[in-house]
C-alpha cells in the first residue's frame, strides 16, 4: 500500500496494481477453489479484506479493492450455499506503517490471533457461517452486520421530483450529519 494520497493524486498505474492484486487475484483464487469444491460438494473459503475498505482517507485504491472483495466475499457465499461450501471474510488489524497511532494500538496484535479465527472458519463446526465478515485482533473478534441495513427509509408511491427529495431528505434521512464523517470502528479503538 502507497503513502496515502486524495483520489486525486491517484495514478492510472497505482490504481490498477492495486485493484488486480487484491480484487483480482481474490477474484481468481476463490473462482478456482468454488470450481473444485462444487464438485466436492464441500468446502471453506476465507477471503481477507480490510477496514480501509471502510472508507479511510488517502486511500482510494486499496479501499475500493478490499471492500471489493467484502462484496465478492458475500456473493460467492450464495452461489456456493447449495455446494456446502461457505465463504467468509476477515478483516485482521495489524501494525503497519500507515498509521503510528494504530500501529501502537495494535503492537499486542500476533498473527496466532488471527490464525485462530481463520482455523475456525475453516472447520466443520462453522458450516452454518457463510456471507459473514469479522473482524479480528488480539483478544477481539467482531462480526459486522450482513447485509448492512437500512438506517432509515423515505417512501412515496408515485415516485419523488428532485424538489421533493430536496425538502425530504434533510428532514429526514440525512438529518443531523455534517460533512465531516464519522469515524469507522477502527479509528475509535
Amino acid at each position: 500500500m502507497r503513502d496515502p494520497n486524495p483520489v486525486f493524486k491517484v495514478s492510472t498505474d497505482d490504481w490498477e496494481n492495486l485493484i488486480k492484486t487484491h480484487l483480482y487475484g481474490t477474484f481468481y483464487c476463490t473462482r478456482y477453489a468454488c470450481s473444485l469444491m462444487s464438485q466436492q460438494k464441500y468446502g471453506r473459503i476465507i477471503n481477507t479484506s480490510s477496514h480501509v475498505g471502510l472508507g479511510w482517507q488517502g486511500f482510494t485504491a486499496y479501499g475500493a479493492a478490499k471492500e471489493g472483495i467484502a462484496g465478492l466475499t458475500r456473493t460467492a457465499a450464495r452461489d456456493m450455499a447449495e455446494y456446502n461450501v461457505t465463504c467468509n471474510a476477515i478483516r485482521p488489524l495489524a501494525a503497519w506503517r500507515g498509521s503510528k497511532e494504530i500501529t501502537e494500538k495494535m503492537a499486542a496484535n500476533r498473527p496466532e490471533d488471527v490464525a485462530s479465527l481463520v482455523i475456525y472458519l475453516a472447520s466443520e463446526k462453522a458450516g452454518h457461517i457463510n456471507g459473514c465478515i469479522f473482524e479480528v485482533w488480539h483478544g477481539h473478534v467482531g462480526i459486522f452486520n450482513e447485509p448492512p441495513v437500512f438506517k432509515e427509509e423515505i417512501n412515496k408511491a408515485d415516485g419523488f421530483t428532485a424538489e421533493e427529495l430536496a425538502e425530504e431528505i434533510p428532514r429526514t434521512l440525512t438529518k443531523g450529519l455534517a460533512r465531516d464523517l464519522p469515524p469507522t470502528s477502527l479509528q475509535q479503538i
